[in-house]
């Protein structure tokens, strides 16, 4: 079993949490809060459509569809646990094997590192909830700070955004589009901003994500365009940044009474996309109860986010978020092209860690 630290991290964070048996909540600077923390009762993997649950009573017991499979002693699970942190920890490849953690999970009824692509869910926990005196059943998506930075929102054709580039010569559409080199892109866009075209948002490619941002608030597709605009005519990528850019600018051209009109409307994208929101799928908002998030930390410490500390949560993306440029050939944007007698220019969205 071949696999990235991603990948090994996610499972790292399963062994993890079955030998502690609880999870602490971090504060908006990412720092554990030493005095709140979930008690586990279970952790729920599907396997080849089959549920297994793993639960502790002194021992950790196995269960596939509450049969019986078999117990081991906490101690495996830390062993096991701390070796597989040492193994991602000084590993040269982006990509390699731990022998070791793969007959192990072969011995626990695991035969994937994380959960497919295609499932919204990384980790399926059920919680002690004192609060309301409840055991729910809470999904968490898994972010890793371990080697590269991660995505929060994934690029795709799916996140572009369409603009009319208004007055414009046909005969300047090639000149334009054979702009090249690394910075072609802001150099595109910086040529037609030097000649007073005007360039103004459209819509979306993706309707999908376009309903599902008016979900969250009906003015998010036109203030997410002017962070994607701004974010490719400026300097600017950090998100708190941008934020103070698109402010000043005031796309909605509302009268602004409270300073933090944009930076609560971006807190709220940004926090819908971390449970999961994505482009094709409807979002469905009840999904903040029981969809939250847990962190892996660059020193190996797992905490999470959830909605009791969800302000805090919300601070934390805003402060460590940013937009970046994908591909531009894979995901089709950056061409000026024709449709209808008018001239298009698409704009992508990606939203990535700062570490």
């Amino acid at each position: 079993m071949q696999a990235n630290k991603w990948e090994w991290s996610e499972f790292y964070v399963f062994l993890k949490l079955l030998s502690e048996w609880k999870i602490y909540w971090a504060d908006e600077n990412l720092n554990k809060i030493e005095n709140i923390f979930y008690i586990l009762l279970k952790i729920i993997r599907l396997e080849n459509n089959e549920r297994y649950e793993y639960l502790y009573d002194k021992v950790i017991s196995i269960y596939k569809w509450n049969e019986l499979l078999l117990s081991k002693p906490v101690s495996e699970f830390k062993d096991k646990s701390d070796f597989l942190f040492n193994e991602i920890k000084n590993a040269n490849w982006s990509s390699f094997w731990v022998p070791e953690i793969e007959k192990f999970m072969n011995n626990i009824y695991c035969s994937k590192l994380k959960a497919p692509s295609r499932e919204k869910r990384d980790i399926t926990i059920v919680v002690e909830d004192t609060k309301i005196w409840w055991e729910p059943e809470l999904w968490f998506s898994i972010k890793s700070q371990i080697w590269n930075p991660s995505t929060l929102l994934n690029a795709a054709q799916t996140t572009n955004f369409i603009y009319e580039v208004n007055n414009l010569d046909k005969k300047y559409i090639d000149i334009i589009n054979k702009i090249d080199g690394s910075s072609k892109i802001k150099d595109r866009l910086s040529k037609i901003s030097e000649l007073w075209w005007k360039v103004s948002y459209v819509w979306m490619q993706e309707n999908n994500f376009k309903q599902n941002l008016e979900i969250i608030d009906s003015n998010l597709p036109k203030i997410i365009w002017s962070y994607v605009y701004k974010f490719f005519t400026s300097s600017y990528s950090k998100i708190s940044d941008l934020t103070n850019e698109v402010t000043k600018e005031n796309p909605l051209k509302t009268e602004i009474i409270n300073e933090n009109f944009y930076i609560n409307k971006i807190k709220h994208f940004l926090r819908n996309v971390s449970l999961w929101m994505t482009p094709t799928k409807d979002w469905d908002t009840k999904n903040e109860v029981t969809w939250w998030f847990i962190v892996v930390k660059d020193n190996w410490e797992i905490l999470c986010y959830h909605i009791y500390n969800k302000e805090d949560f919300e601070n934390y993306l805003y402060k460590n978020t940013k937009l970046e440029t994908a591909s531009s050939t894979r995901h089709k944007f950056w061409i000026l092209y024709e449709e209808n007698s008018k001239i298009y220019i698409k704009l992508n969205l990606q939203v990535r860690f700062l570490v």
